[in-house]
């Protein structure tokens, strides 16, 4: 029996199903390597219903941020406009009871939010809910058109501390042969936890979710080819993994030209952006 491809899967333990075992049904083994903890912060005050009807929009940047909202607060929150920036977000806001009033933006990025956002008339209050430390693209670009945004964090994500014998059976006695990253965190992370094996994952192809990510694993120095899932998320980096599977199962030359910089990549109808490192 052919010995299967090991997938090391970096994002956090709750995280890990059902991605492993559909990655598991394209052929690959996934190996649980977990680089981020999701810790929420109970202590946060939360706006009450009054203050989220107020709102124009309550945006949630993550199913971490709807998880730990709708753990203190269950939904439906009626009166109150709710909006995701991923699709996975969404999903979240929906089985907790409540639909987003807009559809997340491809690529489900903040840029991608900001972009439809400022074709329409400038919001007069939004609340953002999120992670401590997230990015304040949004915040920033919103209250420079005239809207009165709060920022709500209630998680913060830390560094786990792998057991030492954990760490080296899932990066050296058995290492890898691709990664899966969902965050610029989750890859800083894999390389301040790697250890001695950083040099030996430096080479491995890496799915990612965005071309920002892409262009920090260059920094990190990673020199395989880096598929960025589009979109975002569990489907997109399925379908790049898929794709990676059939073309290991049968060599063939690659339709992409040497030098290709993986950040600016090659659009494939399989979903993903593939690229290679500059010569």
């Amino acid at each position: 029996m052919p010995v299967r491809p090991r997938l090391l899967v970096t994002r956090p333990t709750e995280r890990q199903e059902p991605f492993g075992a559909r990655a598991r049904a394209l052929g690959v083994e996934p190996v649980p390597f977990p680089c981020v903890e999701i810790v929420p912060d109970t202590a946060a005050a939360l706006p009450d219903a009054a203050m989220l009807r107020a709102e124009d929009l309550v945006l949630f940047t993550s199913r971490p941020a709807v998880e730990a909202f709708v753990a203190r607060r269950p939904l439906p929150w009626p009166g109150t406009r709710l909006a995701a920036i991923g699709s996975a977000t969404a999903e979240a806001l929906e089985r907790a009871g409540q639909a987003p009033v807009r559809a997340p933006a491809p690529p489900f990025t903040s840029e991608a939010l900001l972009a439809e956002l400022e074709r329409e008339p400038p919001l007069g209050r939004l609340t953002i809910v999120r992670g401590r430390g997230g990015r304040g693209v949004l915040e920033e670009r919103l209250r420079e058109r005239g809207t009165r945004v709060a920022v709500l964090e209630l998680y913060r994500r830390q560094r786990p501390r792998p057991d030492e014998a954990r760490r080296r059976q899932a990066l050296i006695e058995r290492p890898p042969d691709l990664v899966s990253v969902t965050s610029d965190e989750i890859l800083d992370n894999l390389v301040a936890l790697s250890g001695d094996a950083l040099d030996a994952l430096r080479p491995l192809p890496l799915l990612l979710n965005s071309e920002r990510c892409a262009r920090r694993a260059r920094e990190h120095g990673f020199g395989g080819e880096l598929h960025v899932a589009r979109p975002a998320g569990d489907e997109g980096q399925l379908a790049c993994l898929s794709a990676w599977v059939r073309e290991r199962a049968t060599p063939r030359a690659s339709s992409l030209a040497p030098g290709r910089a993986a950040e600016r990549g090659a659009d494939r109808a399989d979903g993903c952006a593939t690229g290679r490192p500059k010569v």
